[in-house]
């Protein structure tokens, strides 16, 4: 079996000389290894795109899709379809898989039905649009949690008006801050519920009791919420000792 930078290269290569033939032989096994991830294989395929191919890059991406929804990898789906929706809109199934991988995804969410038919997905003129601003819609739904970086740092969503779309968010320092639901998707970002600065928002003392009960789990905490980003100790003992245990314990803790 091939190495995923053998694959890369090697698809790469044919995609970059247009040997199309060559190049759906090596697609079509590395598919079937499942030797890249999805954003590797959606790279390869942004070079078809690049030489103008683009019915022939829409195939290659139709092939993908049936080993994320077999599986339901939502996620990987997703991007898929996304990537489908930007070079093939009138794909055949496109709007119908869209609509059951954001179902799936959203099953414990009360109101994604209602997101759905705000957003436009069911019956708009504009896949990718109506993709774009139901992942907003969804970014913002009361009791999410998001991050302003720059400023107002953490907080959770009180209050979504869909109608008017403009979300309501309470800061620690900015209560009852209303934006337009576009303006916030640009200058905040979504943290999930067990993200460490969420859990500090309003969850401290559970950390505190975690890092009594049960250390390993609040460890794991930290390096996830760092999401792709190495994680060392001093990481860890920067992050833990920000509130939940006190600087003179980190030794006898760690």
């Amino acid at each position: 079996m091939p190495s995923v930078t053998e694959s890369m290269k090697r698809l790469l290569e044919l995609a970059a000389r247009s040997d199309l033939r060559a190049f759906e032989e090596a697609w079509a096994e590395a598919i079937a290894q499942e030797t890249l991830r999805v954003n590797q294989f959606l790279e390869v395929v942004a070079a078809i795109e690049s030489s103008g191919q683009f019915q022939k890059a829409a195939s290659y991406v139709q092939l993908l899709l049936p080993v994320y929804l077999d599986h339901q990898k939502w996620d990987e789906a997703l991007a898929v379809l996304k990537r489908l929706a930007s070079i093939a809109p009138r794909s055949s199934g496109l709007r119908q898989n869209l609509l059951k991988i954001f179902r799936a995804k959203n099953v414990a969410n009360p109101t994604i039905e209602s997101l759905i038919k705000h957003s436009g997905l069911e019956g708009g003129p504009d896949i990718a649009k109506a993709v774009k601003l139901l992942e907003t819609y969804l970014m913002f739904t009361p009791g999410a949690y998001v991050e302003h970086p720059t400023g107002w740092g953490v907080g959770i969503v009180s209050d979504v008006d869909l109608e008017n779309a403009f979300v309501t968010s309470d800061f620690r320092e900015q209560k009852a801050h209303q934006l337009t639901m576009d303006f916030a998707h640009s200058i905040t970002k979504p943290l999930w519920i067990e993200h460490l600065k969420a859990m500090k928002y309003d969850r401290i003392e559970e950390l505190r009791s975690i890092s009594e009960t049960d250390q390993v789990r609040l460890v794991k905490i930290a390096v996830l919420s760092r999401g792709e980003r190495v994680t060392t100790v001093r990481d860890l003992r920067d992050a833990l000792t920000d509130g939940i245990i006190p600087v003179k314990d980190w030794s006898k803790w760690w």
